[in-house]
């Protein structure tokens, strides 16, 4: 299934415009584009729903990518215990109709006010009697080690750091620990 690789998100006389790359079309060469279905939605229902909506987007798969408010609630949202009944990657019966509820649209609104935590998390190891820290860039299945713990990557919730280390072999020595 393809998707929009989202370059960016505005409001301009009243439509919603977005920048993106279609994943499955070579070169990725973003353009510019209206949205009629969300200039509909800002139209009739406000920015909130509009706000809503382009969550939608992101959760279901739709839009990916980009470091904007859409991503960050996107990561609080997964973090919500309320969420499990309503992700449709878990296939229970009956999710499909949930995501249609109003009980749905008020945990995506309210993802989109929580903050991140504060604290902060990063993955550590022992390296020639001196702790190095974990660098991994998303999608890859590669890491580097680091002696500064500013080039680490940081995670916001310690279930992930913890989880982004079964990703590679030899880690059942590395430890998550708190920075912030």
């Amino acid at each position: 299934m393809s998707y929009a690789i989202i370059n960016r998100i505005k409001i301009a006389d009243g439509k919603v415009m977005i920048k993106s790359a279609d994943n499955n079309v070579i070169p990725r060469t973003p353009h510019e584009w209206e949205c009629k279905s969300l200039t509909e939605v800002l139209q009739k229902e406000g920015e909130m729903k509009l706000d809503i909506e382009i969550l939608k987007d992101y959760e279901s798969g739709n839009f990916q990518k980009g470091k904007n408010k859409y991503t960050r609630a996107l990561e609080v949202l997964r973090h919500i215990p309320a969420y499990k009944k309503f992700d449709w990657r878990n296939d229970i019966d009956g999710t499909q109709e949930l995501r249609k509820s109003k009980e749905f649209e008020d945990l995506l609104h309210d993802a989109l006010v929580m903050r991140l935590p504060s604290e902060k998390y990063a993955i550590t190891k022992e390296a020639n009697g001196n702790t190095v820290y974990f660098k991994h860039r998303t999608g890859s299945r590669f890491c580097k080690w680091y002696y500064e713990p500013l080039k680490a990557t940081l995670f916001s919730y310690e279930d992930d750091a913890v989880s982004a280390k079964k990703w590679f072999t030899n880690s059942e020595h590395w430890e998550v620990i708190r920075i912030k």
